[in-house]
């Protein structure tokens, strides 16, 4: 479902203080798997994402999404997706409904489709709290709940989310649990950047290291505490993100 081979990705190119960031990452992700993406502050996790939904181009190498290269069918692969983060800002001048009929309208739904996937959405998310008022003056929750509905509208096959819990409080976070569950109970393909570790080990699948500009490390949540030797997540994360043990093993699954 989600194919990177050999990607390369630079900032300041050919310039003195050029910043290589992707230095050949190579991840494969089937379809209706949970993959999550972890590595330190500044790993290029962002830049990762940003280059498999087609936002930011990549230097070399090639990515497919459903299907669809980033590079020749940028549009398909966009289609594909469903992008969430929660820093995603809202249109505050729109209320809740017109801006996710702006959304709907961007992906060629058309106003019967709009209202059904609506009230589809309605049912799983309760909107009703947030559809009528203006952006600018909904609470953090509600803006979570319509940046859910915008990312879920056009129904994609793929979701890809940067950090969906950071800064939320615990009933947020809940209803980001709710969400992934859902869509993995549909059968969608999931890859997640986050510094969760709780909400890596509740949901489960399969965990990469973004180390050094690399994936070394693609691991299942059960492998990463039985092949470290440790007895959590969070001291298996330091041990496979350890510099010296990843310069050595990669090419470890």
């Amino acid at each position: 479902m989600i194919s990177v081979s050999g990607v390369y990705k630079s900032y300041y190119r050919h310039l003195p203080h050029q910043k290589d960031v992707l230095k050949g990452v190579d991840l494969e992700i089937a379809d209706g798997e949970t993959q999550f993406l972890l590595g330190g502050n500044g790993a290029g996790k962002t830049t990762l994402l940003r280059a498999i939904s087609t936002l930011l181009p990549q230097d070399a190498g090639s990515i497919t999404v459903n299907g669809f290269d980033a590079s020749s069918a940028p549009d398909m692969v966009k289609r594909s997706i469903g992008f969430f983060s929660v820093n995603t800002a809202l249109y505050e001048r729109l209320t809740g409904f017109e801006f996710l009929q702006y959304f709907a309208g961007l992906y060629d739904l058309s106003h019967d489709r709009f209202i059904a996937r609506l009230d589809e959405i309605n049912r799983i998310f309760d909107l009703e709290s947030c559809l009528k008022l203006d952006c600018s003056a909904m609470s953090s929750g509600q803006k979570q709940k319509c940046n859910i509905a915008r990312a879920v509208l056009h129904d994609p096959p793929v979701y890809i989310m940067d950090e969906p819990t950071t800064g939320l409080d615990v009933e947020s976070i809940s209803g980001i649990l709710d969400f992934i569950l859902y869509q993995r109970s549909q059968k969608k393909t999931l890859l997640i950047v986050t510094h969760n570790m709780e909400m890596v080990h509740k949901l489960g699948g399969r965990v990469a290291f973004l180390i050094n500009g690399k994936i070394p490390h693609n691991l299942t949540v059960d492998e990463m505490i039985d092949q470290s030797g440790k007895n959590n997540l969070i001291d298996a994360y330091r041990f496979y993100a350890d510099a010296k043990y990843s310069q050595n093993n990669q090419h470890c699954p």
